[in-house]
């Protein structure tokens, strides 16, 4: 998972991307997926790339499906 990869806790991310870290929670377990916005800046944070991040299985832990 990103986040944990880059240390970070559901509170610094959410204070780092504008959000609650209740709103991380949600995402992470499926429940709602990140703005466009707050994806550019994830990955920014992650040193990643919006490619990495929207063609990743995992994004913010959920599995995509087509």
């Amino acid at each position: 998972m990103l986040r944990k990869q880059n240390s970070f806790t559901q509170r610094n991310l959410g204070q780092k991307l504008g959000v609650s870290s209740q709103v991380i929670s949600n995402r992470e377990r499926g429940n709602s997926l990140p703005s466009l916005i707050d994806a550019e800046r994830l990955v920014k944070l992650s040193s990643c790339t919006i490619d990495f991040l929207i063609n990743s299985e995992e994004l913010y832990n959920i599995k995509i499906q087509y």
